[in-house]
């Protein structure tokens, strides 16, 4: 019985035809043919006995084989209750590379593929897989959505920004009832005892003690929103590192937010961890052409910097960084939170996952200017400066200003004494010796009255001068944006008009 052949033409599958009616359809060397006693389909230069109806001759020694697109192959067969092979399928492999290898990765090693890109169950019965289909499953899980990371930096938010504002109502608060207090003891003069006098409010006593219970329970408070808003903020940063796992990131997402806590190692994993989020993210847009507003790398930079200052020696020093990075880190998490919420856009993920499984970058890596970099470098330093300025200045205007109201009390009893020992009259020696004490004590205060004006002075001007480098700062930080973001729309109107042309 002569054999009967089946072709695939067009992608669809034609025959049965006898070897005389090949010649009628068009047959060619790499034409996908199959029958009877064939156990694939091959193309049918490789079957022995159709050499003869070629007219056209074979390919040269050494050209590249036929490949088989994987939906014209036919079914592989699965004996029943037999496991499907797990291969390891790695960031090099070349069944990756090869287009015409299809093959599903079941039971992933969780070394190779974190909790966010576990693959979904396969479906036995389903033998047939289009290599597009498995695209998603190899490395592309994104399991989170836009709507979740602006919730979860919402929330952060909602209650990182209150706590900062406590813990530093905290310090304000306290400095004041430090150095200013309340005027507990107060000077008068006893025109029996012929003498100064100081008496004790009582009252002022239990309001010192209600205000440093107020200032306790919202340094308390201050504390746990600052922890539960630092929570979602590094459980939306874990999320960040986790959806843009693609193979080419040295971090896992566990080791990038659990490094940051060991001491003194933290000082290089800062810069791993929250500057290398910023371009890991930043690289992520570029590899895959998408939609998305880029994360602030100036301020990735900064806190990272900002986190190893803190642990400068001088007691003390280390908080004013501390405290810069409080108030910036909120400001750098919202740009996270905006790069990753577009990534996950429906659009980009369509787009992330017809992909190429071997991507290079596609749009250039564009380089800041010099003078946004030089700008950057100024409002880095700035706020050092700034921040050193006014905590000083602060602390001693109140010093000044609590000086001056006394000396002005104890100014005014010496009045009184004077004024009083002058209307009795002819004075015994006795008391014209407190009347000249009286008046040399005044001469002193009112001396020393105007050296705490200039003290208070002195400490405002230099108070002034640090909001002024802060206000300075961000007006530079502001510029060394503009200056990027013109120099990038100047390149991609570049590219956009030698891409028409």
């Amino acid at each position: 019985m002569p054999a009967k052949y089946y072709l695939v033409l067009d992608r669809e599958t034609r025959g049965p035809f006898g070897k005389e009616e090949l010649e009628r359809q068009s047959l060619r060397r790499d034409t996908l043919l199959w029958r009877k006693g064939l156990a694939d389909w091959m193309p049918a230069g490789k079957v022995p006995e159709l050499l003869d109806v070629f007219d056209d001759p074979p390919p040269l020694p050494g050209a590249a084989p036929v490949t088989v697109p994987p939906m014209e192959r036919p079914p592989l067969p699965i004996a029943d209750g037999a496991a499907l092979p797990n291969l390891d399928i790695g960031r090099t492999s070349e069944q990756i590379k090869d287009p015409a290898v299809s093959v599903p990765r079941v039971d992933a090693p969780r070394k190779e593929f974190p909790r966010a890109t576990v693959l979904p169950p396969v479906d036995r019965d389903r033998v047939e897989h289009d290599e597009d289909e498995l695209r998603p499953l190899i490395r592309r899980g994104i399991h989170y959505d836009a709507l979740g990371f602006r919730r979860l930096y919402v929330g952060g938010a909602s209650v990182f920004i209150p706590g900062v504002i406590l813990l530093l109502g905290f310090g304000i608060g306290l400095a004041l009832l430090t150095i200013y207090g309340f005027e507990r003891f107060t000077p008068r003069f006893d025109p029996q005892g012929k003498q100064i006098v100081t008496t004790v409010n009582d009252d002022v006593r239990g309001l010192e003690s209600l205000c440093g219970i107020g200032l306790a329970a919202a340094a308390v408070i201050g504390l746990i929103c600052t922890a539960i808003g630092a929570t979602c903020f590094f459980i939306l940063m874990y999320r960040a590192w986790a959806i843009i796992q693609d193979g080419r990131l040295r971090p896992s997402p566990g080791r990038a937010v659990g490094f940051l806590f060991i001491p003194f190692f933290n000082l290089y994993w800062t810069w791993v961890a929250i500057w290398g989020l910023a371009c890991a993210l930043n690289r992520f847009v570029r590899r895959y052409d998408l939609e998305a507003p880029p994360a602030s790398q100036a301020l990735g930079f900064t806190i990272s910097l900002y986190s190893n200052m803190t642990y400068i020696p001088f007691p003390f020093a280390g908080l004013v960084p501390l405290g810069l990075n409080l108030i910036l880190f909120p400001i750098f998490m919202r740009s996270i939170a905006r790069t990753a919420a577009a990534i996950c856009e429906d659009a980009n993920r369509e787009r992330i996952a017809n992909a190429p499984l071997e991507r290079t970058l596609r749009q250039p890596l564009l380089i800041r200017p010099v003078s946004a970099h030089i700008l950057s470098i100024v409002a880095t330093i700035l706020p050092i400066i700034g921040i050193g300025m006014i905590v000083p200045g602060y602390c001693i205007s109140l010093d000044s200003m609590q000086h001056s109201r006394r000396d002005a009390r104890m100014s005014e009893a010496l009045k009184q004494a004077i004024a009083h020992m002058r209307g009795l009259g002819a004075l015994q020696p006795q008391d014209q010796q407190r009347l000249r004490n009286f008046e040399n004590q005044a001469n002193t205060v009112d001396r020393m009255a105007f050296r705490w004006r200039d003290d208070l002075m002195v400490s405002v001007a230099v108070l002034i001068g640090g909001v002024i480098f802060i206000v300075v700062a961000i007006a530079l930080a502001y510029m060394a944006r503009l200056c990027a973001q013109v120099r990038d729309e100047a390149q991609a109107s570049l590219a956009h008009s030698q891409a028409a042309g």
